[in-house]
């Protein structure tokens, strides 16, 4: 399967690219940066420079790579900057969908965020609402494709996340009293 993986050298697409390679899929995955090509290629995926909010290259980069499914983990969070990966969830996934549209692209899987449900007495589905916003108007727009997928991720932490290490991440909110680490 033809593969394009937006979102190539973020802390989910770096692992994610050498898995579905071994998995024998073509990936093309890309980049914000020139270069971080040579990572992409060394993970075994032709890299593409794309900026997701230039709509144009976008399209162009879709319809020449022409896949058979989109992989979406576009983020921004290198800096912190929760308004820089909230305008890339909106107008990144925008651009993405519409690409992926005019291409006749009709399978995307979408990276979203688990805690953003509505608490309630049981357990979660996947049915039950997320919180209006940014995620579940980016939710709503992959959905808009034939067969969209959408995995709700929990809280990341490690190297290149915004919780590098087991104390930061037990400094979360909610951090669950029963959870354990190991370190080697």
């Amino acid at each position: 399967m033809r593969l394009l993986l937006a979102g190539g050298t973020g802390v989910i697409g770096r692992p994610l690219i050498p898995a579905l390679v071994a998995a024998g899929h073509e990936v093309v995955a890309t980049t914000r940066r020139p270069e971080s090509l040579a990572l992409l290629d060394d993970r075994g995926a032709r890299g593409v420079v794309m900026d997701a909010f230039d709509a144009d290259r976008v399209t162009a980069v879709v319809a020449e790579v022409a896949p058979d499914a989109i992989l979406h983990e576009l983020t921004d969070l290198g800096a912190g900057d929760r308004d820089a990966n909230a305008r890339l969830r909106r107008e990144g996934t925008a651009n993405l969908v519409a690409a992926a549209e005019a291409a006749g692209v009709d399978r995307m899987l979408v990276q979203s965020i688990a805690w953003l449900v509505q608490p309630g007495a049981a357990a979660a589905t996947e049915d039950e609402p997320i919180t209006p916003g940014v995620v579940a108007d980016m939710e709503r727009a992959v959905a808009r494709l034939p067969h969209a997928t959408v995995l709700r991720y929990g809280m990341l932490w490690g190297p290149s996340t915004w919780y590098p290490d087991a104390a930061s991440a037990r400094s979360l909110p909610g951090w669950a009293a029963g959870c354990t680490s190991t370190t080697s």
